[in-house]
């Protein structure tokens, strides 16, 4: 059963244009999507373009079982109607959290991609990202992180205040808005360095780290 998160269409566009723009979706590139969710992200990106390599991961079942839904409309619409002109690659998602992908996963992939992930899981979620992402990623890979965070050790609006404090932290007391700095620090001890912080629509980020020593 295909699930809808709102967020997730709203956010295609400005996400999409600033992949396009930074030169971080070329045919073929090799994606890794970390906590992938419904797959509305897979399923929207492969619909331009059938060619990526995209390979969806998620904790839950029930997203797993989205992400099927979506790739097997994605299929279906390819058989029937030779909608896309181009080979699609699907690939089946994988069940697992990120500590599950550092055990399984062992490819070389282009850019390792997350979207409104660390703020809603535990703090350790931060360098076991960058850690996955040193396994994986390619010499030349990157990672793109997308989402609310704080800066400077303040918030960016009040909505973000009132999203942290009434509803992230009200949920567990261990999510929450990350600064920006804290990421990179994290991020930097374990050989990641960051590239861009660009703010996006709706008091977002995309945050664009590259590796710190070519590989």
């Amino acid at each position: 059963m295909k699930l809808d998160a709102p967020a997730t269409s709203r956010n295609f566009s400005p996400i999409h244009d600033l992949l396009i723009e930074r030169n971080l979706l070329c045919p073929g590139v090799r994606i890794l999507e970390i906590a992938s969710g419904t797959g509305q992200h897979a399923y929207a990106f492969l619909s331009r373009y059938p060619e990526l390599l995209w390979q969806t991961s998620e904790p839950k079942l029930e997203g797993v079982l989205s992400i099927q839904a979506y790739l097997k409309e994605l299929q279906t619409k390819s058989t029937k109607n030779n909608h896309y002109g181009a080979k699609l690659n699907l690939l089946e998602p994988i069940h697992a959290d990120i500590k599950g992908l550092m055990t399984r996963l062992k490819s070389n992939y282009d850019l390792i991609f997350t979207s409104n992930l660390l703020h809603i899981s535990e703090a350790s979620t931060t360098p076991n990202f960058f850690t996955l992402a040193s396994q994986v990623a390619s010499p030349q890979g990157k990672c793109f992180i997308y989402g609310p965070f704080n800066r400077k050790g303040q918030y960016t609006s009040e909505s973000n205040a009132r999203f942290d404090q009434e509803f992230l932290k009200a949920q567990n007391d261990e999510w929450g808005l990350r600064d920006i700095d804290w990421v990179r620090e994290h991020a930097q001890n374990i050989g990641w360095l960051l590239e861009d912080a660009i703010d996006m629509p709706a008091n977002n980020f995309a945050l664009i780290f590259k590796r710190a020593v070519s590989m």
